[in-house]
């Protein structure tokens, strides 16, 4: 078949296997953050990640024209998730084939549209298919720019570099070194002033202005991060290494098979051909951003988890495609039903999941369970989040340590001070694929507890 015919099906395929999963209901607490973010005004939405985020703004703010446009549901933040897993198999098609040829960009394109982590991560209602698409679309047209001096290129390089650095700060800093790298190899290259490092100058000019207004909020976001509050801890850290022999937070065996032949391939490769030195610098950018990640975590303060590096995973699989390419017939079947295999096993938790929604299950049983004059206090964020958006029309409160915040209302919680009865409910989420349990007590006057667990 032709490489037309080829890319037609791998995206057939993937909009084939990723649509069931976009009916998906469950969310958990980064993806309640991001739909009660939605429901502010934009105005409302600057000022919350500006006091209170830690993150860059354009995924929500993106998140909230999808709002507007296409109703207040689960299933629109879910289409633009789609859309990013769609555009990263979309460089595939164009600058990916344009600088390596048809079969690293097939390969390339199966990696991006059914990779497993597109399926465990990619249609979460946050940004990191968009922040492997920009992290390695800023790579790919870096490139292109180097070899052609292109204008629209650099168009290309400009608006994703930009848009990168105002979606996630890790991704951010993955840009300022691909800039970096582009400036000294044009230097090395033409060893005097050029039109290419003139090219160069004016587009890098470009992005730095656009992105200073925000530069002053990434600065203060930084302060409130490293004050000793923030929530990650070395834990987390060891974590994320996880990514490098799993793709994914989950030790699934097929899955590090198939990473296992990723790294092999990526590792060889560099003994095989010489002088590929796109290849070279696109292996030490991913090594490097995840060597500094962990040694700055490490040494200074711990500011890494496991889902910050996916949006390197793109790079990393563009590296896998490069270096497959001179594979022979055998080896690469091999290394594709392997792949196959492991995508397949994951796409049938994540269906699975669909289909045994634990959390509409538990908020149906609580509207029908708990009458009107009964508050229920939630003791977690995970648990306050879940009432907020499943239940709005019922009482709800927060409970953390001994105060219950209560219609912008801070009690104490003793019996005299309680006038009403509660349910204090809490979530379980540590297991796994999804499945929650919810554990509910009854507290008549805080004296009497009864039991009740719902699976």
């Amino acid at each position: 078949m032709t490489f037309k015919r080829w890319a037609f099906l791998l995206f057939l395929i993937g909009i084939i296997l990723h649509i069931p999963l976009i009916s998906l209901d469950n969310i958990w607490l980064d993806e309640q953050w991001t739909i009660l973010s939605s429901r502010l005004t934009y105005g409302e939405v600057l000022k919350l990640i500006m006091t209170e985020d830690v993150q860059p703004p354009l995924y929500y703010l993106t998140a909230k024209t999808f709002f507007t446009l296409f109703g207040e549901s689960i299933l629109a933040l879910r289409i633009l998730s789609l859309l990013g897993i769609l555009a990263l198999g979309g460089l595939a098609l164009f600058p990916v084939r344009k600088l390596w040829g048809d079969k690293v960009a097939l390969i390339f394109c199966m990696f991006a549209l059914l990779a497993p982590y597109t399926f465990y991560l990619g249609l979460e209602l946050r940004a990191y298919m968009w922040n492997t698409f920009f992290a390695t679309a800023v790579f790919v047209f870096s490139v292109s720019v180097f070899r052609t001096n292109s204008p629209k290129d650099y168009f290309y390089l400009i608006f994703c570099s930009l848009a990168g650095l105002l979606t996630n700060y890790y991704v951010g800093l993955f840009i300022g070194l691909c800039w970096v790298i582009l400036f000294f190899r044009l230097v090395l290259r033409d060893k005097k002033y050029t039109r290419a490092i003139a090219s160069f100058c004016i587009s890098s000019f470009c992005v730095a202005l656009l992105y200073l207004p925000w530069l002053f909020v990434f600065f203060e976001q930084w302060t409130r991060a490293t004050d000793g509050s923030f929530w990650i801890q070395m834990d987390h850290v060891y974590q994320s290494l996880s990514v490098l022999y799993s793709g994914v937070f989950i030790n699934n065996g097929l899955i590090m098979t198939t990473m296992g032949f990723c790294w092999l391939s990526v590792l060889v490769f560099p003994f095989i051909r010489k002088k590929q030195y796109d290849f070279l610098i696109g292996l030490f950018l991913f090594i490097g951003i995840i060597g500094f990640s962990f040694l700055y975590s490490y040494f200074i303060h711990p500011m890494l988890m496991w889902k910050y590096l996916v949006p390197f995973m793109g790079l990393f699989f563009l590296l896998c495609a490069i270096s497959l390419q001179n594979v022979k017939k055998l080896p690469l079947c091999i290394f594709v039903v392997c792949f196959i295999l492991s995508t397949g096993n994951l796409f049938i938790n994540m269906y699975q999941k669909v289909h045994h929604n634990g959390i509409k299950q538990m908020m149906t049983f609580i509207d029908n369970n708990v009458d009107d004059d009964t508050v229920i206090v939630a003791n977690s964020a995970q648990s306050y989040f879940n009432l907020l958006y499943y239940l709005p029309h019922k009482n709800f409160a927060y409970f953390s340590e001994d105060r219950l915040f209560m219609n912008n209302h801070v009690k104490r919680l003793t019996p005299e001070s309680t006038e009403k009865n509660f349910y204090i409910f809490s979530l379980l989420p540590q297991k796994c694929m999804g499945e929650l349990f919810m554990d509910m007590y009854f507290y008549p006057q805080y004296y009497c507890l009864t039991k009740i667990i719902v699976n």
